[in-house]
């Protein structure tokens, strides 16, 4: 009886369920679209690489998850909530027919599991729909095959199952505890209660904007400092949530306040009535405008850092790798020949350079002049002139030239800080034990000379003749003397078969007696690394950006819905003393307009000093990326879907008001 009288309800308030289905739906799809990875695999071509990623993906999304369900756990908790005031009035009629409130409690469990059963079916349906297009854009990220067939993760159904069922459970327990802590007359009088609205002080709300805005300034200043944005970030973070909660605050009188005195406008059409309308809407939800705008950055910052790193892996593997493989040996003997011989191949294309290591930690001389890199652990390698010149010819640049006692710095990592450094030491003289050179050239160069990140930290080039002054000066500290093997696959050869090659010539001799260590890197692992990490990225910037874009625009949202619910007098009021209808549309564009910029305009504020912050701290690794074509496609995205539910919203609020006049 009970559970008929449950599902009579819904279809019967189908309207007012529709976004908490559509909530629940989305939802579910997502959290089970981002669980299905290592399922997806199994549709390509795999090969050990393949495996890997997708179970590193898999792992990074499963533990993502976690926090994903509570933050959905809370949107569903919320949009439970906007029902159930929608239909207190309703539950209040049940009440007073007599009907305990453990029995409306137990319609209200069936009602919630009604609703919530129906919006995992759709949901999983959705979401393994779209795990085959996902599946099919992994296979184009790593280039593989594709040996189609229609997949279905179970992991990912149990997970999904299993989270979703947790969540209803709170539900139900939430709405009995609601309805049972509450009175007949709370029930009844629960649509016609307004937010209550507090006369704020001018001269406090003046102050506190004005603390709010320096305090934001301050953040964004400590923030755009990368060794401070490490060290400070948690006080960092706090300090602009506190003062982006203080602008919600303030802003509430402010925008009356200023609005006002712009009276052809205050005084035009209904305007008066609007601002006013969002004015104390702000004044009761600047927390919840604060969260919002919190989670946009996280959505933007997000997708936009996730997308920038892909960006930077691709363009990596042409910036960074001069070869096709390198080898780098460090040879007991440097006038032995074996390693030279062996690499004789028809398929092959070789180049050597010898790289004279200095040292390897801060006492190394060159540190004195680079302030940046006192803190931070790097190598400096000096090389001749005669084999940096080799190649640059190798790699089809035009050759340097040096006087005596001069040498030229670079850096092949593209690191930010250090770059700047380098371009003040041109033209100054420098000391390296005891012995004064000039710097004739310094700057970042995408020249590397192995492919072997181990050799790429800062480069000096010198004469020969001063670098054999010096030698004896390092021999102490435990110089190397190594000889760096670029090599390159003639025209025709696959990139796995020639690694293979090159492998099986030098296991083809016991190089155990004449090397103390051999390093390798080739072009093609490094575009494997590429693929995975845009894989994870890519993945993980969507699973973010998507989730906490989702949570707002249904927050913000649902607000709407309900306070347009609450204003149905309000609107009847206006039919009374003869305000058109389409005054009265354009007051909730205008209000729906505004309440969904202002979180909205300050995020993609927020966001741009986090993205350049984060840019900041992965580019003194080496890691920048000149374009931002990426970021602004990502936020556009974002921002896309954003005004795709401001309208929605608008439409749903404005139907909400003139279907029950």
């Amino acid at each position: 009886m009970y559970f008929k009288i449950a599902l009579k309800n819904v279809r019967k308030s189908y309207s007012d369920y529709f976004v908490y289905f559509l909530t629940l739906s989305i939802s579910v799809a997502l959290f089970y679209l981002f669980n299905s990875f290592e399922a997806q695999q199994s549709i390509l071509v795999s090969d050990p690489e393949i495996v890997f990623a997708f179970k590193t993906l898999a792992i990074a999304m499963e533990v993502l998850s976690y926090i994903v369900t509570v933050v959905f756990g809370f949107l569903i908790i919320y949009a439970n909530n906007f029902l159930m005031k929608r239909r207190k009035k309703e539950i209040a009629l049940y009440t007073l027919l007599g009907m305990k409130k453990r029995l409306v409690s137990r319609i209200l469990v069936y009602e919630t599991l009604i609703v919530g059963a129906l919006s995992l079916v759709f949901g999983l349906a959705s979401g393994i729909l779209l795990s085959q297009v996902t599946a099919a854009f992994s296979g184009y990220i790593l280039e593989v095959d594709m040996l189609y067939r229609f997949f279905i993760s179970n992991f990912a159904i149990r997970s999904t199952i299993f989270s979703f069922a947790l969540i209803f459970g709170i539900v139900g327990i939430f709405n009995s505890l609601v309805l049972r802590n509450t009175r007949l007359i709370d029930l009844f009088k629960a649509r016609s209660k307004n937010e209550e609205i507090i006369i704020k002080n001018p001269i406090l709300m003046t102050i506190i904007m004005i603390i709010a805005i320096l305090g934001l300034g301050f953040a964004y200043y400590l923030a755009l400092d990368s060794d401070l944005f490490l060290k400070l970030f948690f006080p960092i973070v706090i300090l602009g949530s506190l003062s982006t909660l203080g602008i919600f605050y303030a802003l509430s009188y402010w925008l009356i306040r200023i609005i006002s005195l712009m009276k052809n406008y205050y005084h035009k059409d209904i305007n008066a009535f609007t601002i006013r309308q969002v004015g104390s809407k702000i004044s009761s939800t600047y927390k919840m405008l604060t969260v919002i705008s919190l989670l946009l950055l996280v959505a933007f910052g997000g997708i936009a850092t996730a997308f920038n790193m892909v960006e930077i892996s691709t363009s990596m593997l042409y910036d960074q790798t001069s070869s096709d493989f390198t080898l780098a040996a460090d040879l007991i003997d440097q006038s032995d020949d074996t390693i030279d011989k062996i690499f004789v191949h028809d398929d092959l294309e070789v180049d050597k350079s010898i790289v004279h290591y200095t040292l390897e930690d801060s006492t190394n001389p060159i540190f004195a002049n680079l302030e940046y890199y006192k803190d931070f652990y790097a190598r400096v390698m000096a090389i001749t002139l005669k084999d940096y010149n080799e190649l640059r010819v190798f790699n089809d640049l035009k050759e340097i030239t040096l006087a005596d006692n001069e040498i030229a710095l670079y850096s092949a990592l593209n690191q930010g800080n250090i770059n700047k450094q380098l371009e003040e030491l041109g033209g100054q003289d420098i000391d390296i034990f005891e012995k004064s050179f000039k710097v004739t050239e310094a700057k970042d160069v995408f020249l590397s000379i192995s492919g072997v990140s181990l050799y790429n930290d800062i480069i000096v080039v010198m004469d020969e003749k001063d670098l054999q002054t010096i030698e004896l000066e390092v021999v102490a500290n435990g110089k190397h003397q190594n000889q760096i093997y670029n090599i390159n696959f003639k025209d025709g050869v696959v990139p796995a078969e020639g690694n293979q090659l090159v492998f099986d010539l030098y296991n083809s001799e016991d190089l155990s007696e004449i090397v103390n260590y051999i390093g390798y890197g080739s072009r093609l692992d490094l575009k494997n690394s590429m693929k995975e990490s845009t894989l994870l990225f890519t993945y993980l910037g969507l699973y973010l950006g998507l989730t906490f874009l989702i949570v707002s625009v249904m927050v913000i949202s649902l607000q709407l819905m309900s306070e347009a619910s609450d204003n149905y007098d309000r609107y009847l009021l206006l039919d009374k003393i003869g305000v058109s209808e389409k005054l009265q549309k354009k007051s909730i564009l205008k209000h729906s307009l505004i309440y969904f910029a202002l979180p909205l305009l300050l995020a993609l504020v927020h966001s741009f000093v986090g993205i350049q912050a984060v840019n900041n701290v992965i580019g003194n690794f080496g890691l920048t990326n000149d374009s931002i074509k990426m970021i602004l496609i990502s936020v556009g995205i974002l921002v896309l879907i954003y005004i795709i539910y401001f309208f929605i919203t608008y439409l749903s609020s404005q139907r909400i008001i003139f279907t029950r006049k």
